[in-house]
């Protein structure tokens, strides 16, 4: 007599890719769709880098962005910070993401994307008390960025911002064209002026060369950090 041997299955774990979706589907049943569709365009851009596969993402995420900018303006209007103000940080936020996320996380890019512009709306309302807040923010480049760049960590990297030779040496900046210059005068005299006030004041055409102006500027005066 014979006995057959039935041979148990291991019972297989979930790919990181099945658990980042089934997380997914409990975090945003309402957006699964939309997200996936996002984190599809981030795969073309990850897997080329041209501008064109980048330009296609931001795109998508526009209405996203000027939606949250709404909402932001909504609770901070009173305190003169308006929707560009918030777009202005929140394209940069999606700019630097597009390089920096990894399919690799637990969250995709649109989620971590919300949680970025989050924390980087709670920053430029909190910086933008002072005079000097309002020009950190705007022209110089991110305190968490350049903070890796000094030697020594307990240096107070506020106050050195805040410092007004620093500031002398960021408006007299020799790589800086007069109009960039220009700008940075404009935004530092008019701490309370929103981008597109900034833009009339600066003789620019339209309020997103003033965010564009300013990426290239924080290109620029990096080294002031080194």
């Amino acid at each position: 007599m014979t006995t057959s041997l039935v041979t148990k299955k291991e019972p297989t774990q979930p790919t990181m890719t099945e658990r980042k979706l089934a997380g997914l589907i409990k975090r945003q049943p309402n957006k699964i769709s939309y997200i996936l569709q996002i984190e599809k365009l981030w795969e073309s851009y990850a897997l080329n880098r041209t501008d064109e596969s980048r330009d296609k993402l931001l795109n998508s995420l526009k209405f996203c962005i000027h939606q949250k900018a709404e909402a932001w303006e909504r609770k901070w209007k009173n305190k003169r910070l308006y929707k560009e103000d918030f777009q202005t940080i929140f394209y940069e936020t999606a700019w630097k993401l597009c390089d920096d996320y990894s399919h690799y996380q637990e969250f995709y890019f649109y989620e971590t994307l919300c949680l970025a512009f989050k924390r980087r709306g709670i920053d430029l309302t909190r910086k933008l008390r002072t005079k000097q807040g309002r020009f950190e923010v705007n022209a110089l480049p991110l305190l968490e960025e350049t903070s890796q760049y000094l030697p020594d960590k307990r240096v107070d990297i506020e106050n050195d911002v805040l410092n007004r030779d620093l500031i002398e040496r960021v408006l007299t900046d020799e790589s800086l064209t007069e109009q960039e210059r220009g700008l940075l005068q404009v935004i530092y005299d008019n701490p309370d002026s929103s981008n597109r006030d900034i833009a009339i004041l600066a003789g620019l055409n339209h309020h997103h060369q003033v965010t564009r102006s300013l990426t290239k500027i924080k290109g620029k005066l990096n080294y002031l950090f080194l």
